[in-house]
């Protein structure tokens, strides 16, 4: 762990599974168990092999100033935060269907904005990398369509 400025971070990052949310202990040594965790941090952003980090408050210790972790202090995960979001592409405009991609578009903003469901998804542009993508299409146009798809 290190601080410079009032602000930490540690050498490690996304290739070592940190994500935003994870909770590192901070230890006296490499050698040092969890119980012997002096605080904990949390990480508030990741790259591949480094991580900002925040002290905070976990498992009964209180948050450390950053002036207070001590110097050559170590960092092993506590805890690992999971991002379950899923990436949703919203539909290309279809001629002829404007009003059916709008609706569409209206159902997907709201499960975007509703926090208690257990929906947890970010809308991207169409088009965009995504795990899930919509498509406003006419029956007949599936391949595969009855012949009297409209």
């Amino acid at each position: 762990v290190t601080s410079k400025d009032g602000e930490a971070s540690t050498g490690a990052g996304l290739l070592h599974r940190l994500t935003p949310g994870s909770k590192l202990a901070i230890l006296p040594s490499a050698l040092s168990s969890l119980s012997d965790a002096v605080g904990y941090l949390e990480v508030e952003s990741a790259k591949n092999l480094e991580s900002r980090v925040r002290p905070v408050e976990f498992d009964k210790k209180p948050a450390l100033k950053v002036a207070d972790i001590p110097s050559n202090a170590y960092a092993r995960v506590a805890e690992i935060a999971v991002d379950y979001k899923l990436a949703v592409a919203r539909p290309a405009p279809t001629k002829g269907l404007e009003t059916e991609t709008v609706l569409v578009n209206s159902v997907l903003d709201e499960l975007a904005a509703a926090k208690e469901t257990g929906f947890n998804i970010e809308l991207v542009d169409p088009g965009k990398s995504a795990e899930l993508r919509f498509a406003v299409m006419r029956e007949n146009a599936i391949a595969g369509a009855d012949g009297n798809a409209t």
